[in-house]
């Protein structure tokens, strides 16, 4: 079952979705948690991730965050390895439950953000392994 800890005080919350940060706060289907810097909570993702395909799991960042990671693929050797096995021909899905798909994924969504793309890394990262596709 999906959960959401408090971070000062250590307590964690039951929730019937997956929590995602918008517009300060947490929303997790049947609870909301008021949270405007997303800084005061961290979703735990107990679910099993999803396998998605290559096309899938690129449109799961949005546009700025693809644009951004193209740029930082021209310096940042570890990205660049990662999308690379991204683009293999032979590479058709992408299992999220692999721990090195879930290092690749927080590697580069801290570098989207240290490069000036302003995100919210923990719910970005909880998003993208729950499969939702970002807002438009």
């Amino acid at each position: 079952m999906p959960q959401i800890t408090h971070i000062e005080s250590n307590v964690t919350h039951n929730v019937s979705q997956n929590p995602i940060h918008k517009n300060g706060v947490w929303e997790c289907g049947d609870q909301r948690f008021i949270d405007q810097d997303g800084t005061l909570f961290e979703p735990v993702i107990t679910a099993v991730p999803v396998t998605v395909s290559v096309t899938e799991f690129m449109l799961l960042f949005t546009a700025a965050e693809r644009v951004k990671t193209r740029e930082l693929r021209v310096s940042d050797a570890v990205i660049n390895d990662f999308w690379l096995l991204l683009e293999h021909p032979k590479t058709e899905n992408v299992a999220m439950v692999l721990p090195s798909v879930q290092a690749s994924i927080q590697y580069t969504l801290e570098a989207i953000d240290a490069a000036g793309v302003d995100i919210d890394i923990p719910a970005r990262k909880a998003q993208i392994l729950s499969g939702q596709l970002p807002a438009a």
